[in-house]
């Protein structure tokens, strides 16, 4: 059951494609959704879609960490190296695109949302062996 919810929560961490992409953050204030490689979706507000967008990439951040000072295989924490550096890059992308005279949204807190800190208790709870 463990390896399950490892899985899925290893998984996870490339639901979000439009944030693995590396990003070289502007800080001149003209950073637009092109520049990250999205665009905002329609029924879903500015602070919202920072909300949620802030938190999957707090999430990858958190589960990537762990799999890559817990796993076993050399390819998986490679790849969970991976995910946390392009985690790291879409975050910091994101916080300097709110940082822009035209915006009034306000930087998220880092605090991940219910549903994924319970997926990391759950990551911390497994042994090294399972994640293979």
């Amino acid at each position: 059951m463990m390896k399950i919810v490892i899985s899925a929560a290893l998984l996870s961490l490339v639901s979000v494609p439009a944030f693995a992409q590396a990003v070289a953050p502007s800080t001149s204030g003209t950073m637009t959704s092109a520049d990250v490689g999205v665009e905002p979706i329609a029924s879903q507000s500015g602070p919202n879609y920072v909300l949620a967008a802030s938190d999957a990439n707090v999430y990858q951040i958190k589960a990537a960490q762990l799999a890559a000072t817990r796993a076993q295989r050399d390819d998986v924490k490679s790849y969970a190296k991976r995910v946390l550096a392009e985690a790291q890059s879409s975050q910091k992308a994101l916080m300097a695109a709110l940082k822009n005279d035209q915006r009034t949204i306000k930087a998220p807190s880092s605090a991940l949302s219910a549903d994924r800190a319970a997926l990391v208790k759950l990551l911390q709870k497994g042994t090294e062996e399972r994640f293979r």
